[in-house]
């Protein structure tokens, strides 16, 4: 997977790509730190955007939600003429409300009729956000398309392992793909068997080098520390790789019979 992420803080948004399709994305450069999307050119091309709403409560106002619709908005505007366009994310407002509808309810609808978006017709009325107080609930994350794409449309159960506040949801679609070359460049990791390594050898090796990583002189800020667990992750990862027994090559016997 690739990952493609959009600004940062309680805001972020991402969208991961399988590798296999990265020569098709293209990263689009409008949005926010609550909105990222990526193209596909494919033969139908399709836009898909992230975004994160804003949440009821704090500072927090409807013009801010309106902001990002508005954004939204020209992006639309901008893709449609060219482009399939579907967007999905946490929308922080329902079309499904049990009690009666707030304004950021009635501000969505209105934005989904005005840019001639729609819910798939697959999509139930199903709950997606649970409070932390177990009483309140709502649907709250969508995806809306600007055409009838979306096959299957599925909000999955409530699961009590889930600590999240929001249950997931998953689309999919038919999308045309022409026939390409797959980049070998980028090499499978190695399946790492721990049976077959010495585990203590593993721990004192691993402890050394990343001994030898933390002494050196390094101040974790916001803008480094991403980095810096990558070079963390890589240690544990190229240690246990280096202990991995080697394959043995497989020589394939000359055959003995009468030549003809």
């Amino acid at each position: 997977m690739t990952q493609l992420k959009g600004g940062g803080g309680h805001a972020g948004v991402a969208i991961c790509v399988n590798k296999k399709l990265q020569n098709l994305v293209e990263l689009l450069p409008d949005g926010c730190n609550r909105v990222i999307a990526i193209r596909l050119n494919v033969k139908q091309p399709l836009v898909l955007i992230c975004v994160y709403m804003p949440t009821r409560g704090g500072n927090i106002t409807i013009e801010d939600f309106k902001t990002v619709l508005d954004e939204l908005s020209e992006m639309i505007e901008k893709y449609l003429p060219t482009s399939d366009i579907i967007i999905g994310g946490d929308m922080n407002a329902s079309l499904h409300r049990n009690e009666r509808k707030i304004p950021r309810d009635i501000v969505f609808d209105e934005f989904l009729k005005s840019n001639g978006l729609s819910i798939p017709s697959t999509c139930k009325k199903q709950s997606t956000f649970f409070h932390f107080n177990n009483r309140d609930e709502s649907q709250i994350d969508y995806f809306v398309e600007t055409s009838a794409m979306v096959k299957k449309y599925l909000s999955f159960n409530r699961e009590f392992q889930n600590l999240s506040t929001h249950d997931p949801i998953m689309i999919s679609i038919n999308c045309c793909i022409e026939r390409m070359d797959i980049s070998t460049s980028d090499p499978r990791p190695l399946r790492i068997k721990w049976d077959k390594i010495d585990k203590q050898k593993y721990e004192n090796l691993l402890q050394e080098r990343l001994t030898e990583f933390s002494d050196v002189a390094v101040v974790e800020t916001a803008e480094n520390i991403e980095n810096i667990l990558t070079k963390f992750s890589d240690i544990i990862v190229t240690t246990a790789e280096s202990l991995c027994p080697k394959r043995k090559k497989k020589f394939k016997r000359k055959g003995t019979g009468p030549q003809k």
